[in-house]
């Protein structure tokens, strides 16, 4: 755990519904450097880890200009994601934050679909392509959650019975009462145009 503060992530990018930022290409690491990576020990014995910390988050922006508040970092060697937290409007706490995730968490899931295997641009691609008003859904795990299902060979997913689903950051907002009324509006000239037309059928039919 100690060696990914040790190791900066490889990728970086701001995750906005804005131009794309800049991404650092880091080319693979050689063969010969993959070899010193020491190998993944098992522990011997399966015993439970406490306090299993895995989130399943719904992210919900204001409107198009507001940001999920997350930044993605991907770890090239260890081959993960990672996300950090950052401000949000005004630097108060970002819509990320108030929805449960924290620095550090360890990303398994984008809206249902498991990430770990994507290439960096698919999964910031993915990310921007949701849309204002649409939630971005992100399963999360803790460091020490996610190093034990990895020692123990075991997969993250949102259908484990441990997973905590953590209260959207913002509840749905109803409709404006401008919408609510224009909507009536409309309703309204529908109705008295279908019983427009029952009287003239009824007049042509007699």
């Amino acid at each position: 755990m100690n060696n990914d503060n040790q190791l900066p992530p490889s990728n970086t990018s701001t995750l906005r519904d804005m131009p794309k930022a800049r991404t650092l290409n880091v080319p693979d690491l050689a063969p010969s450097t993959r070899s010193q990576v020491p190998p993944l020990i098992t522990p011997s014995s399966s015993i439970p880890l406490r306090n299993e910390d895995i989130r399943l988050c719904t992210i919900y922006r204001a409107d198009p200009t507001d940001t999920f508040g997350i930044e993605l970092n991907y770890h090239r060697r260890e081959q993960f994601y990672s996300l950090s937290i950052i401000p949000g409007r005004d630097n108060e706490r970002s819509n990320a934050e108030l929805a449960g995730v924290k620095t550090e968490d360890r990303l398994i899931e984008i809206n249902g679909q498991n990430i770990q295997n994507l290439i960096h641009e698919q999964v910031t691609s993915r990310i921007r392509a949701i849309k204002h008003p649409d939630p971005l859904e992100v399963l999360v795990a803790d460091v020490p959650t996610f190093e034990y299902y990895k020692q123990q060979q075991k997969l993250i997913h949102r259908g484990l019975p441990n997973v905590k689903i953590m209260p959207a950051n913002r509840p749905m907002h109803p409709a404006s009462p401008a919408a609510s009324s224009n909507r009536c509006m409309y309703l309204k000239k529908l109705f008295i145009m279908f019983f427009k037309l029952i009287d003239e059928c009824g007049c042509g039919c007699g």
